[in-house]
């Protein structure tokens, strides 16, 4: 059975949160793929929901309370060392902390990284737009 390490910046109530919760169903369900969610700043109610359906769940958050932030540089070596210990197949980012965090925590690593980023979200400085989009890259 392969792994697959799904990254998120937060389990907030949303629609990436949603999906990802039928989808990790889905995949248990099917027996042919292992689904891990990696939750970096180990904030959000949908948590528990996670944990109810026993979908493994790891929070950053609860193994180093220096680096639960999802604007810190050493969240990505954090997060580089958990990929190591998982040792996915895949791994599907889901938001943008998610995406460069793992982006930076797998260079070197010879790990494929999907990403599908889906955000409301609006900033104001202009850096990240409401958006949708995907993209793949091998290493």
């Amino acid at each position: 059975m392969k792994k697959i390490l799904f990254v998120l910046g937060g389990l907030d109530f949303g629609g990436i949160e949603v999906s990802l919760l039928g989808v990790c169903k889905y995949l248990k369900r099917k027996g042919n793929f292992y689904p891990v969610v990696l939750n970096i700043s180990g904030h959000g109610n949908m948590n528990k929901n996670f944990r109810e359906e026993k979908i493994e769940l790891i929070n950053l958050k609860n193994n180093n309370e220096r680096t639960l932030s999802c604007h810190r540089l050493d969240t990505s070596l954090t997060l580089r060392r958990m990929i190591k210990d998982i040792h996915p197949s895949i791994i599907h980012t889901m938001t943008f902390p998610a995406n460069y965090h793992t982006r930076l925590a797998t260079l070197g690593i010879n790990i494929p990284v999907i990403t599908h980023i889906q955000s409301a979200k609006i900033e104001k400085n202009g850096i990240r737009i409401k958006s949708l989009f995907m993209f793949y890259t091998m290493p």
